[in-house]
């Protein structure tokens, strides 16, 4: 039975679709104003894994992923670029679905925009302020009255305290500091809209509210996703709209990914240390970099380094080399005892991820399967070759679940970075002279310096290692 760990609960609980078949799952998709980063990337294949399962289980999956292509970062980009901002959005979409789409993450059934369901969210808007839950101020400002929802902080844990410190729009207009805004009066030379009440534009957070209940009713639906970075305020926010307009819970399931960290530190565009996906592509195969996404429980935050995704990289090739030695041995049919390998492997594989999607456990079945694919493979006797038939079953069922290829020529391979490694790699004697630099530290005991080189030659993607009267040997690890 699949358990996922519940934001909202703060423990894992069973999960089962609301009727019985069909998971209604929205996912907060990205605001388009620029190109997609790591961050992108993480929920994006987080979800999508957990959907692959879903299906792989049974279900059936309905999955709807957003764009805010309406803020005040778009409106600046258009500004700053001499566009407008239905031209930038269009293009960050464009690139976000390429991106995703080298990742191998499937498309989402519905990709609603905000600028097309601003009437959801104006009649939403109109419907708190018809039960007293939200207030106008100015000229076309709405605000809405945290204090009168009595479950505002359940999801974040915050206390009203925390929440009022936390704002950082303090707004004298409004009748507490912790009021978020629903909708923002018009400003010149801004998109706007008319209201009832005004004209203006959405606030972020009525978006989601309005097009989850469009697409995914009755409410509740079964699961709602995201960054960890959502859970407050977005995401708090969107519960304390949806149920005090509804008067039902929002989502059954709350569930968050951890952070990326880059170097030790949390990545942010304020840092300047976001990792760029279309770069990434250029030096890794995405598949790749989705291995390595996978290779951290999605609730612990993931830790980025050059090194990482070079043992990634590693990875797949060991994996697809032994299914390409596999698939040499023909398709035979399996007897009982391959059949036990295979069906023992896949058990394993579906009790790590029905322990909250704990991808990084079924990766360790799958390289097991592997490891057994090639012991047995080295053998050559006929019961060998059968159980290496059946583990590399095995781990082309994992892989496909976990979105991962099952063959080198697979698109998620297709990159650059043989040529780009090829121009840019060291020549032999810079090779030598830095191992020769390195030993000669470990004569003189300078071993900082021996690290340092040491671990500059692993960032290059070679290994050093020491023989005996002080030789050494330089090879590349990949």
């Amino acid at each position: 039975m699949l358990k996922l760990h519940n934001t909202l609960s703060g423990k894992k609980e069973e999960f089962r679709a609301s009727d019985g078949a069909t998971v209604r799952m929205y996912v907060c998709g990205p605001t388009v104003y620029s190109s997609s980063h790591l961050g992108h990337a993480r929920p994006a294949v987080v979800f999508d894994t957990l959907r692959r399962y879903l299906e792989f289980s049974g279900h059936t999956v309905k999955l709807v992923t957003n764009f805010t292509d309406i803020d005040d970062k778009i409106i600046r980009r258009a500004k700053d670029e001499g566009s407008t901002e239905r031209e930038i959005s269009q293009k960050y979409i464009n690139e976000y679905f390429e991106d995703m789409d080298a990742l191998n993450v499937g498309r989402a059934d519905i990709y609603p925009k905000a600028t097309e369901h601003v009437q959801e969210m104006i009649d939403l808007v109109q419907k708190l302020l018809d039960n007293g839950y939200a207030y106008r101020v100015g000229e076309a400002d709405v605000f809405f009255r945290v204090h009168k929802f009595s479950g505002y902080g359940r999801l974040s844990g915050r206390t009203p305290d925390q929440v009022k410190e936390a704002r950082i729009e303090p707004d004298e207009r409004k009748e507490n500091a912790e009021d978020f805004a629903l909708w923002k009066a018009a400003r010149p030379d801004e998109p706007s809209w008319e209201t009832p009440w005004g004209k203006g534009r959405p606030g972020w957070h009525i978006e989601c509210s309005a097009m989850s209940g469009k697409y995914l009713a009755p409410l509740p639906f079964d699961i709602h996703g995201g960054g960890q970075d959502l859970v407050f305020p977005h995401h708090e926010n969107e519960i304390a709209q949806t149920e005090a307009a509804f008067g039902k819970p929002m989502a059954r399931f709350w569930l968050h990914n951890g952070f990326i960290n880059i170097n030790r530190e949390k990545m942010s565009k304020s840092l300047g240390n976001v990792f760029n996906l279309r770069a990434a592509y250029e030096s890794y195969p995405p598949a790749a970099l989705r291995l390595f996404l996978l290779g951290t429980h999605y609730r612990t935050d993931i830790s980025y380094t050059p090194e990482r995704l070079k043992e990634a990289t590693a990875g797949l090739e060991r994996i697809l080399d032994a299914l390409e030695k596999a698939e040499k041995l023909g398709d035979r049919e399996l007897n009982d005892e391959a059949e036990q390998e295979y069906e023992s492997a896949m058990k394993h594989f579906g009790e790590s991820m029905d322990d909250d999607l704990n991808t990084a456990a079924a990766l360790g079945v799958l390289y097991g399967s592997i490891h057994e694919t090639n012991l047995a493979l080295q053998s050559g006797q006929d019961q060998a070759e059968l159980n290496a038939i059946a583990h590399a079953k095995a781990a082309g069922a994992m892989l496909k679940v976990l979105g991962l290829p099952t063959r080198r020529s697979d698109n998620m391979l297709k990159t650059r970075s043989e040529a780009g490694a090829q121009a840019a790699a060291p020549d032999e004697a810079l090779l030598n002279a830095l191992g020769e630099a390195r030993a000669l530290a470990r004569t003189e005991k300078a071993f900082a310096v021996s690290d340092f080189i040491r671990e500059r030659l692993i960032e290059l993607g070679y290994e050093i290692r020491d023989l005996p009267d002080g030789k050494f040997e330089i090879k590349r690890r990949l």
